[in-house]
């Protein structure tokens, strides 16, 4: 629009016009410029929109990863829990164990002990027949 005041102006006044047509070229340059601007500032924008699109699916992948990662602890600290439970029952089942054994030996020791008495109640029935067969009850 400036440049076709310029035209007309000049066209009306002919030494004017070097003058004006510098003016023009100026006026057509700052123009393309402001174009060129323009359309950078757009790229710039539409980069900023898809870096900040990038940025929150990022965000929002973090922020998935992050749940995974806290459900794996419960999960761990469940599993945790129950070796420890494992651990106690066994603990528990060793020490039965242990008791068993021991209860074990004492009946073996005390079926040697009656063991023993038995042979000695042997001998002492065997020693008593003896005893009496030397007594002789006549009727």
């Amino acid at each position: 629009m400036i440049q076709k005041k310029l035209q007309k102006h000049s066209s009306n006044h002919p030494k004017h016009s070097v003058r004006y047509r510098g003016i023009a070229e100026t006026t057509n340059e700052t123009n393309q410029i402001s174009k060129d601007q323009k359309n950078a500032v757009n790229t710039v924008s539409e980069a900023m929109k898809e870096l900040e699109d990038s940025v929150g699916k990022i965000s929002n992948s973090i922020q998935e990863e992050t749940r995974s990662i806290e459900s794996i602890n419960q999960q761990k600290e469940t599993v945790i829990k129950v070796i420890e439970e494992i651990t106690a029952v066994s603990q528990e089942t060793t020490a039965s164990s242990e008791e068993i054994a021991s209860s074990m030996e004492e009946q073996a020791a005390s079926s040697n002990e009656l063991a023993q008495y038995t042979q000695q109640l042997t001998q002492l029935i065997n020693e008593l027949e003896q005893t009496l067969g030397e007594f002789r009850i006549e009727k």
